[in-house]
């Protein structure tokens, strides 16, 4: 993840003991993994311009996904839509906010450790999360845990100048190369340059052994 804005606010969200804060998923599935769950759907692209159209596949609707422009509209992020889609009940767990308890801690484990199948979970720290705090977590914007294909798959949403964390999602992490991981989607692109422009930043402010020691967990191959 990169921090780029202040996000402090974060300590004075009014939250109760038993209460969890995070951001929605996306549902839109842009990479088509036939793993993900049957009721989020994968947005055409054209490969040749990395340009996101509205048709879906599988006759499932944008509004499965929390970050449509439907939902936009229709709701606030303290309002819920009646009859909602199942994903607008799913948070990411990329960041969360809550207050550490013995209490809480003793919630997840006994659910951990009872006899249902956990292997059912798709991803298993957030569905855990969503099931634990059904009803009782917090959905805050988008730019806390800026998914970073929220760019080109919903950039009604998604404002450069208002993005606090960007959460790298995906197994293509920006350490591992300079180059663009998806050359069809060149938004893409412009999110590992802030990687790396960061990362450029702070090795020159290190000492030589700092510099070193860091190198070694980083692909600078172009």
């Amino acid at each position: 993840m990169l921090i780029r804005r202040n996000m402090d606010d974060l300590f004075d969200l009014d939250l109760a003991e038993d209460q969890i804060a995070a951001t929605y998923v996306c549902a839109c599935n842009p990479r088509k993994f036939k793993h993900y769950p049957v009721d989020w759907y994968a947005r055409q692209t054209s490969m040749a311009s990395g340009v996101v159209s509205s048709s879906c596949f599988n006759n499932r609707t944008p509004e499965n996904c929390a970050y449509s422009s439907y939902v936009q509209i229709n709701a606030t992020l303290d309002r819920k839509i009646p009859n909602a889609p199942r994903a607008h009940s799913l948070l990411n767990s990329g960041l969360v906010v809550l207050t550490p308890s013995k209490e809480q801690a003793n919630k997840l484990f006994k659910l951990i450790t009872s006899a249902r199948n956990l292997t059912n979970y798709v991803f298993p720290d957030q569905d855990l999360l969503s099931e634990v705090y059904a009803g009782k977590w917090k959905p805050i914007s988008w730019e806390y845990n800026a998914l970073r294909m929220l760019r080109t798959v919903h950039p009604d949403v998604w404002d450069d100048e208002k993005v606090r964390c960007v959460h790298y999602i995906f197994s293509d992490k920006p350490w591992t190369s300079r180059k663009n991981p998806d050359v069809n989607a060149l938004h893409f692109g412009i999110l590992h340059e802030w990687w790396w422009k960061v990362f450029d930043e702070v090795s020159r402010d290190l000492d030589s052994l700092g510099s070193q020691f860091i190198q070694k967990y980083v692909d600078n191959s172009v």
